[in-house]
């Protein structure tokens, strides 16, 4: 069975999805998306948008993920100056910001504070971590089921 002619020589995979990127970013919602991550950054500073991540704005409410529970500790806390200062860049469009843990594309471990490592979530493993008996454990594994977990504590020399 012969192919249908699909219109001309192969391109690329990254011509064509430069090609679908530059329509979709001439649409209003993706400049918003635009508008809306660059405030963010501005708000926040480039160490804390390296981790939590705007996601959705509706109805005044900012969604965001953040790459571990520290990081969305740390954007609650400041929670009230950084809607100020997103309001100065984008009006009353943000009201007030909703932060969720989850997977952060590019954060990177080394820059992680507390210890907090992002991770893949392993949505399975929240049903196994609910009938753990130990606590640690069962905190462990929560938080790998949502896509963050804390570093081992580093040994020192001598075994302890």
């Amino acid at each position: 069975m012969k192919r249908p002619d699909r219109g001309g020589p192969p391109e690329r995979i990254g011509v064509e999805a430069a090609k679908l990127l530059d329509g979709l970013l001439r649409t209003g919602e993706a400049r918003l998306g635009r508008a809306v991550a660059e405030a963010w950054t501005r708000a926040v500073g480039e160490r804390a948008a390296r981790f939590v991540r705007p996601i959705r704005l509706a109805g005044g409410v900012l969604q965001a993920r953040a790459a571990s529970p520290v990081w969305r500790n740390e954007i609650r806390m400041q929670a009230a100056a950084i809607v100020e200062r997103l309001r100065r860049d984008l009006g009353d469009a943000v009201r007030e910001i909703d932060i969720r843990v989850g997977t952060v594309a590019d954060a990177r471990e080394a820059d992680a504070p507390g210890g907090i490592v992002a991770r893949e979530p392993l949505p399975g493993l929240a049903s196994v971590a609910e009938r753990l008996e130990s606590d640690d454990l069962r905190r462990m594994a929560s938080d790998l089921a949502h896509g963050s977990a804390s570093r081992p504590p580093k040994r020192r020399a001598g075994g302890t």
